[in-house]
């Protein structure tokens, strides 16, 4: 394991039914994007693209592929994407209409309204974390096992080759195309002293568990009383509760709060409010906000307190290694990072954590899996799609790494780095760029190399809900009633709210759910 010697880091709800469900709005998906000179469209539209280039094939006829993913919309999107069809050439003869909607809800919703209105799209971004186990439940991607082979067979190989094929299959079907990086998102404590006006020195060493994180951020909020900034903030899948997980053991599983012990072989499921681990977390995320540490409207006022939209007024979060290394932050001499638990097990990202799928309406499925075969195979083509046109989109430093062009950043990017772009990601054709140059694909490789960094055992797991919809729907929504204001420490007392959780999940059918799913990981354990 490679240290990092200035930081002394140390070892490195409901889903939306597809079954009668409207269509959403023609302009969504029809409708041609403004001129590359033009701004990005509202929050609330979607934006379209749809090229044209290349003369068409005799034996290939011509088509569109129609992609939709998460995200802003995005300025030179119109010409980014004729070039992919012009480098593609008679290997696809395609055009492509491309649309993005809003990541959050309105992407998961007008995605499902989509695939329930019969759209035939051909391929979209998803992941676990997404509404890829919920769509797959729902039947609304195609079985790929059977084309998969044929017009994939390049990027079907290394899959099959590198073990991550599995994960690809719910039963007997192969529902998904993921990426190929790896990570392992297991938490560090990260403070900055550029967002703090008296500054507490502290060796990150000392670090390494939540009393020793509890101790430093008092001893921050006793020198500075007054501090317009938060003391500690982090909200969403990486947030007080999963600072903890390490010390038990616990699986960061994101399938409707449950888990399990990751030394137990047969995964054995939990709910999450029943753990000594979400206990301890609401321990603390009371005191935290109780002492004006952690903000008391982190969860009521989410959109304000977002883990990318805070960075600025924030002294201290939680924090990821490949975060910590993207743009150089770890060489960042204000800030400093600490690995909690690091004897403690954490589960890797999966390869379904980001993906690509066909949907079942899709009226060129096998063109679009070919297209998913060229970004494995041709490095031209791949750079085209996720960087795009070279003095347009991205310019080449004297290191070779990809940078933006002067003038533009991440924040006003018109193509690279654009949002979804994940699923794409592939090990061997990704560029270094300056946000993730060599040094830091580097690094985050001999991190993943920790022993205590797994793979999950339920990676690509996904259950069947079909009989447990309205149980599982009903945990969500007692979730964001209860469960969350533990989480976020806006209860009067814990121990009398955490019982009155854990009941009040039993009676809306827990041991139903547990009964249901527990059988399935069995099966597919032996599998």
């Amino acid at each position: 394991m490679k240290y990092l010697s200035k930081i002394c880091l140390l070892l490195l709800a409901f889903a939306v039914l597809l079954s009668s469900c409207g269509a959403p709005a023609a302009s969504t998906a029809t409708t041609a994007a403004p001129a590359a000179t033009t701004a990005a469209p509202a929050a609330t539209t979607a934006a379209a693209a749809t090229t044209t280039a290349a003369p068409e094939e005799p034996g290939l006829d011509r088509v569109t592929l129609k992609f939709v993913f998460g995200g802003p919309g995005y300025a030179s999107m119109d010409d980014v994407w004729k070039n992919v069809s012009e480098v593609a050439g008679d290997r696809l003869n395609a055009d492509f209409q491309i649309t993005f909607y809003p990541w959050g809800e309105e992407f998961k919703q007008k995605l499902q309204l989509q695939i329930s209105s019969g759209d035939d799209f051909d391929l979209n971004f998803d992941g676990d974390w997404l509404s890829y186990n919920t769509l797959v439940n729902m039947g609304a991607y195609l079985d790929i096992k059977d084309l998969a082979p044929v017009y994939m067979p390049e990027y079907y190989k290394y899959l099959s080759d590198n073990g991550m094929l599995k994960s690809t299959f719910v039963g007997s079907g192969m529902y998904c195309v993921p990426w190929t990086p790896l990570f392992n998102p297991r938490p560090w404590f990260g403070w900055r002293n550029d967002n703090i006006d008296n500054i507490v020195e502290q060796d990150p060493a000392l670090i390494s568990t939540i009393e020793d994180v509890d101790e430093y951020l008092f001893k921050v909020l006793e020198a500075n009383p007054d501090s317009p900034y938060c003391i500690f903030e982090s909200v969403g899948d990486y947030d007080i509760h999963t600072f903890m997980q390490p010390k038990y053991d616990m699986a960061k599983w994101d399938f409707h709060y449950l888990t399990y012990d990751l030394k137990d072989p047969t995964c054995q499921l939990i709910a999450e409010e029943q753990t000594e681990c979400f206990a301890e977390a609401a321990y603390y995320a009371k005191r935290w906000v109780d002492a004006g540490i952690f903000p008391r409207d982190a969860w009521t006022n989410k959109p304000a307190h977002d883990t990318r939209g805070s960075l600025g007024h924030r002294f201290s979060s939680f924090e990821m290694y490949e975060y910590i290394v993207y743009e150089g932050r770890h060489n960042d001499p204000l800030r400093f990072y600490s690995l909690l638990y690091p004897d403690g097990l954490f589960v890797n990202k999966n390869p379904v954590n980001n993906l690509n799928a066909i949907n079942k309406n899709a009226k060129n499925p096998e063109r679009a899996l070919m297209f998913l075969d060229l970004m494995w195979t041709d490095q031209e083509f791949y750079n085209a799609v996720l960087y795009g046109i070279e003095g347009v989109t991205y310019v080449r430093n004297s290191d070779g790494e990809l940078e933006f062009p002067e003038g533009i950043d991440a924040s006003t990017s018109n193509w690279m780095e654009w949002a979804s772009q994940w699923g794409f990601w592939r090990i061997g054709r990704m560029q270094p760029t300056a946000a993730r140059n060599k040094e830091s694909w580097d690094l985050n490789t001999a991190f993943m190399a920790k022993k205590e960094n797994i793979v999950a055992p339920l990676a690509g797991f996904v259950p069947n809900t079909d009989e447990i919809r309205t149980e599982i729907a009903a945990r969500g929504a007692l979730y964001v009633e209860y469960g969350a204001m533990l989480d976020y420490g806006i209860v009067d007392d814990v121990d009398a709210a955490l019982a009155e959780y854990i009941q009040k999940q039993k009676d809306a059918g827990l041991d139903k759910i547990l009964e249901v799913i527990q059988p399935q990981v069995d099966e597919f354990l032996k599998n």
